[in-house]
């Protein structure tokens, strides 16, 4: 598999409940990545890892994506980009509201994905 290598390589967590497809294709990207599948999980691998984007599901396990994002924010500066099923501009407004950097709709196709993390 070809991996594209003009966007620069990142240290990228992706935590969500089912994050196989999105790791698979930060990975075809040439991207560093690491996996958690619930929010505990998520801000320990952030402790850890020191990621430089974070991609994180909202409905995770143990803490949702607005809980884990808030204590991201205590000790990361690390753009965070909300991963969900919806796309509704009362969803992106209340994600934008919350502190996330940017919205992607499940499932992610290689090009928005390659575009959205090539803007940050």
């Amino acid at each position: 598999m070809q991996t594209y290598r003009w966007t620069p390589r990142r240290r990228v967590l992706v935590a969500d409940d089912d994050p196989q497809g999105i790791a698979v294709l930060l990975r075809h990207l040439g991207h560093e990545v690491h996996v958690a599948r619930d929010g505990p999980a998520a801000v320990e691998a952030a402790r850890v890892r020191d990621p430089q984007l974070v991609m994180l599901g909202l409905s995770l396990p143990g803490l949702d994506g607005y809980e884990v994002l808030e204590r991201l924010r205590g000790f990361s500066r690390a753009p965070v980009i909300a991963l969900s099923r919806s796309a509704r501009d009362e969803e992106r407004e209340r994600l934008r509201a919350a502190g996330f950097d940017e919205h992607l709709s499940k499932p992610a196709h290689l090009k928005a994905l390659r575009r959205l993390i090539d803007q940050l």
